[in-house]
């Protein structure tokens, strides 16, 4: 950067602060955030699905106890990512960190890990929930990245933009700058709420359609 201005500039005098991590973080995470959000929507996709072939379907159903059965494996799978066996020490470092006096580096990473959690797991439980409304695993595609979509755009609603689960979609890089946990817990509650019941609709729909 010193060599581009010194090349460039006439006469005025710019000032470059030093690069920090944070800012390379910041900018890994805004690039990759929106295409990783449509790779674990198709990942999942495709996984919630399983009714879009007659005989895998059939195959499926009749050796499951129940819809629940089918859609759980699925639903924490693809919620915990590649990564499952870190989710337990997420929570234990929240809690860990919350309660004990830390640096700041080690509190952010906590509060990260939080949001990083909510975010796919409510992410994953749209897709289940529009999974029951189609067969196809475009469907489900379409559907849930349409609803991800929508929230985005009433979250610019002032009123509401805190309380929705939209709202943590950037929050891991809001929280590397000045915001805290404390802003995100509204919509880290509704998130977990609302997965809960996406999950619920996904199993009732589901178990009552026709093969």
């Amino acid at each position: 950067m010193a060599s581009i201005v010194e090349r460039v500039q006439s006469g005025i005098t710019i000032t470059v602060p030093p690069p920090q991590p944070e800012d390379g973080i910041i900018n890994y995470l805004s690039q990759v955030g929106q295409i990783g959000l449509i790779v674990v929507v198709a990942i999942a996709a495709g996984a919630m699905s399983f009714d879009s072939r007659g005989g895998i379907s059939t195959f499926l159903r009749s050796r499951a106890n129940g819809m629940w059965e089918l859609v759980a494996p699925r639903f924490t799978v693809n919620a915990a990512g590649r990564r499952p066996r870190q989710h337990p020490r997420i929570a234990g470092r929240v809690v860990r960190d919350c309660v004990t006096p830390r640096v700041a580096a080690r509190r952010r990473d906590a509060r990260r890990s939080a949001v990083r959690v909510g975010v796919p797991v409510f992410v994953v439980a749209v897709v289940a929930a529009s999974a029951s409304f189609t067969r196809g695993t475009l469907g489900t595609v379409g559907i849930a990245l349409a609803v991800l979509i929508a929230l985005s755009i009433v979250g610019t609603i002032g009123a509401v933009h805190d309380w929705l689960p939209s709202t943590l979609s950037g929050a891991t890089v809001e929280l590397l700058s000045t915001t805290q946990l404390a802003d995100y817990t509204a919509s880290l509650l509704t998130a977990i709420a609302a997965a809960a019941l996406l999950v619920w609709l996904s199993v009732a729909r589901l178990g009552r359609r026709e093969i």
